[in-house]
């Protein structure tokens, strides 16, 4: 039997090897006779134990779309799970950002998790964003204390539609000098050429620096001609800024260019993670071009004498695998040549004085393994040794290893589906080797059914779906899932990129990138499961790097965010110290949000359970123990991540079809989108009047801009509201106009005086306007708590403060970010004769997205939309995780 497999491993890599079931059945049944010490036992059981308890996160974010232009909603839904079980976490906040090729963040969002919805969330893209590729980047807090290349992270093409008074498009062409040149044509949508306009062009790198600029006048067809520098392309990300520079225009653009160099490098890894004299292994490499992506290569294999040895050639996305019994002391180098015909050598990696090789080969529900020593008497130098597997964190396999039992197979029917990990340690718990498998079962747990009502449907038509998820039983399968219809006559469906599946089973799990990873789970054949096990053999790198003899060290800095809560600290402002039993009050008057707390006794202090929403306005009061206010309060700084692109961009705007386009720029003016124009600034007076109203106009009986006070040298709010005609503010805290009993407001917010501090930090500047009620008939329409109020004063302030923290003493005012109100996906309906002869074009290309789907007690859910004026291609794509944790995905046309 060991002889059989000896011979399996030996035609690895010639042939497809076939194995009767019934001799994988003995073989696995036998492979469990060598046992395992019950020290060594305990310590691998007690590692993995303390690894799961510093629980990782995994997050996803499924959108309704491959792509979108400017003034677009990108609705998604976020599944964050642990990150070993894909089971939900704790964490109740997510953060989504979008990045520019610069690496800049151009919007950042906070996502709270919503009892029924889940993360559901959407960033609007502002119509003036360029046409161009941008990142969305996602993660937790908690996230940020692991390695941020585990971070969501997906590309999207972005066009515009919308700022199209002026267009560019760009040419580039390499010289006879070699020296590559950059030709931008600007013109309108009627593709009139902008001729005679100053142009600035600067080159700019990865870092801001200006690497080349140049001043140039647009020629009667609109274009201007960049030779560019030599060592332009030396530079880390370049990209070429134009500028009008015009009395009448404006206009700015980023242009990136295009990878024009054809250099590229190999990776080499030899199966089990080093080269080992004497043992016939499999070595897989990685060719990728300098641009990021991969490159197709292919060459031949020499020793130190120049001998060829064997050929290789990529098979798939830059990766292939050649055999090699390599020599001790002897060194090997390849001759490569890739498509473009530039021709390089490499070195591959030392050969090692002695060791153990780990050759794996999966095969069906079975995985096939052989350890080999470079020399019989290395085994005689070891105890033990023990075979560990686990996947994503989670032991799953042990047994010892000798020298007799050296060859084995284990099933993985039990296994849960994506990256395992295979190690050989000895008994000391020293890994001598490792590698990599993919387990992905023969047929799924479970599968969708989709059905419409109707095979066909006309114009503004509705459409009855039922969807299920069914195990293999015939019982329904319960989950959280997402669903969206789009309009495939201009959304172009990509199956390569990444999904669900391919994120949560392979990408989230391993640090380097993969391009295309959709293709991966497009079937589940023997070539793609050759494929796969390329991809396990050229990415070492993963989120769980397993050693027995190394302590566990993770530094948390991050909390896991079940609430929103602020911390800092107050210290006295003139004397110095901590303010024994001293309070912080925080208050957010727009949302009507008040907290307190008592500060510790070291000065530091947290306020918790807060709810906030959007880029609020924060207002933080320290006072000591007697009331006073002379203390300094410091809020600690919200900080996020930087920037570390994961993924290299492409710079092309592929998918995005006239019609798209077309479709996108009417929708937006339909909605009453605001057009984008490329005019010199205007500047705008107007009177008073223009004052943002409060409503109470016809019932006040005094009004005030914040103007006008501080043309009177009113200082602040507490100064303003004792110069306010007919008020009087008392000691304690009580205030009447014209002796009357009244109620004080700050943005709708009911305020308790006792406590003026709070008005003297607000200085004049962010008072919008105050208004004064005396009339007690007028009070009808205001709603005090104070039921002896007979009059009021109603304080508005300017909507957005300065983001700069303002400090004095006693008072504190931030800009912090809140977490983003998802609002419902709008989806007409055409329900009467009248709106289906609507004017209005309906041409969405998302016909219909909901961020959970809702089933009956029978598993079925009933989704309910109408048709756009084009009913013909529509395609459905269903993706969310079983109770269990398990990924699935459904992508048909609907009809």
């Amino acid at each position: 039997m060991k002889k059989m497999l000896k011979y399996v491993f030996a035609m690895r890599g010639r042939r497809i090897v076939r194995l009767g079931a019934t001799f994988l059945m003995i073989f696995f049944l036998t492979s469990f006779i060598c046992t395992v010490t019950e020290p060594f036992r305990d310590r691998m059981m007690s590692y993995f134990d303390r690894l799961n308890r510093i629980q990782q996160e995994k997050l996803y974010l499924h959108f309704d779309k491959p792509y979108y232009s400017a003034g677009e909603k990108m609705w998604f839904k976020g599944y964050l799970l642990n990150a070993a079980t894909h089971q939900q976490t704790l964490t109740n906040f997510i953060y989504v950002e979008m990045i520019d090729p610069k690496g800049e963040v151009k919007i950042r969002k906070k996502i709270k998790r919503a009892d029924s919805l889940g993360f559901a969330g959407y960033i609007t893209i502002p119509a003036e964003f360029q046409a161009s590729q941008y990142t969305i980047r996602a993660y937790t807090s908690w996230m940020r204390n692991f390695d941020p290349l585990f971070f969501y992270s997906r590309n999207f093409v972005i066009g515009n539609a919308i700022a199209n008074k002026i267009l560019s498009e760009s040419t580039f062409e390499t010289e006879e000098d070699g020296r590559m040149s950059a030709t931008v044509r600007f013109f309108d949508a009627q593709e009139n050429p902008y001729s005679k306009i100053r142009i600035k062009a600067t080159v700019i790198d990865s870092v801001g620096r200006r690497v080349q600029e140049d001043f140039q006048t647009t020629d009667e067809n609109g274009r201007i001609k960049l030779k560019l520098k030599r060592n332009t392309f030396e530079e880390k990300r370049p990209y070429l800024n134009v500028q009008f520079v015009d009395d009448q225009y404006t206009y700015e653009q980023n242009i990136y260019f295009p990878h024009v160099g054809n250099e590229y490098a190999l990776s080499f890894f030899p199966e089990g993670g080093t080269f080992v004299p004497g043992v016939d292994q499999v070595v897989a490499f990685k060719a990728q071009h300098e641009n990021g992506f991969s490159e197709q290569v292919s060459g031949w294999v020499c020793n130190s004498r120049g001998d060829t040895l064997t050929p290789f050639k990529t098979l798939y996305d830059g990766m292939g695998f050649f055999n090699l019994i390599p020599e001790k002391g002897e060194r090997y180098h390849v001759v490569a040549r890739s498509d473009k015909g530039v021709e390089k050598r490499f070195d591959l990696p030392d050969v090692a004085e002695k060791g153990f090789s780990l050759a794996v080969l999966p095969h069906g529900d079975n995985v096939m393994y052989r350890v080999e020593a470079s020399d019989s008497s290395l085994w005689n130098h070891f105890d033990s040794l023990y075979l560990v597997v686990h996947t994503r964190g989670i032991p799953v396999y042990l047994r010892s290893v000798s020298s007799s039992e050296s060859v084995g197979i284990f099933n993985t029917e039990s296994m849960n589906e994506g990256i395992s990990h295979l190690l050989l340690f000895d008994e000391t718990g020293r890994p001598l080797c490792e590698r990599l498998f993919f387990v992905r079962h023969q047929r799924p747990a479970a599968t969708w059914r989709v059905f419409s009502d109707k095979s066909r449907y006309g114009k503004r038509e509705k459409v009855r779906l039922e969807v299920a998820l069914i195990d293999t039983l015939g019982q329904p399968v319960k989950g959280d899932f997402s669903l969206s219809v789009t309009d495939r006559s201009t959304v172009i469906p990509d199956s390569l990129s990444d999904h669900i599946l391919s994120h949560l089973l392979l990408t989230s799990d391993i640090r380097g990138y993969i391009d295309r990873p959709g293709a991966y789970f497009l079937q589940n054949n023997r070539k793609t499961k050759k494929m796969l096990d390329l991809v396990m053999m050229t990415h070492g790198w993963r989120r769980f790097n397993i050693s027995l003899d190394d302590t566990i060290r993770t530094e948390i800095k991050y909390f896991i965010e079940k609430g929103q809560y602020m911390t800092g600290n107050i210290r006295r402002g003139l004397i110095g110290g901590v303010p024994k039993e001293g309070t912080v009050s925080l208050m957010i008057p727009d949302q009507q949000l008040f907290r307190q707390t008592v500060v510790n006794p070291d000065g530091t202090f947290m306020l918790d359970g807060l709810d906030y929403k959007d880029s609020a306005n924060v207002l933080l009061q320290g006072r000591t123990r007697k009331g006073g206010g002379h203390v300094a309060v410091t809020l600690d700084a919200e900080t996020f991540p930087g920037v570390l692109l994961k993924n290299p961009f492409s710079h092309t705007l592929s998918g995005l079809s006239d019609v798209y386009m077309q479709n996108v720029r009417d929708k937006y003016f339909d909605e009453g989108g605001v057009p984008v124009f490329h005019l010199k600034e205007v500047v705008v007076t107007a009177d008073r009047s223009a004052i943002k109203e409060s409503g109470y106009k016809g019932i006040n009986d005094y009004s005030i801009t914040g103007t006008e006070m501080k043309d009177k040298h009113i200082p602040h709010l507490y100064n303003a509201i004792l110069r306010l005609p007919g008020v009087f503010l008392q000691p304690d805290g009580t205030v009447s106009v014209y002796n009357k009993p009244a109620a004080v407001f700050i943005d709708n917010l009911e305020m308790d005086l006792s406590d003026v501090s709070w008005l003297e930090g607000i200085p004049i500047d962010d008072v919008n306007n105050i208004e004064v009620i005396k009339d007690e008939p007028s009070m009808a329409f205001i709603h005090s708590e104070n039921p002896d109020a007979k009059s009021a004063i109603l304080i508005f302030l300017k909507e957005t403060y300065k983001q700069d923290p303002h400090i004095s003493l006693g008072f504190t005012k931030v800009l912090s970010l809140g977490y983003n109100k998802c609002v419902e996906f709008y989806s007409p309906v055409y329900d009467t004769p009248d709106k289906k002869k609507g004017t209005s074009a309906d041409f969405r290309s998302t016909v219909y997205w909901s961020p959970r789907i809702e089933c009956d007690s029978l598993g079925k859910a009933h989704i309910e939309f109408y048709t756009t004026d084009r009913p013909d291609h529509y395609r459905v794509t269903i993706e969310g995780l079983s109770d269990r944790g398990e990924p699935y995905r459904y992508d048909k046309d609907l009809w």
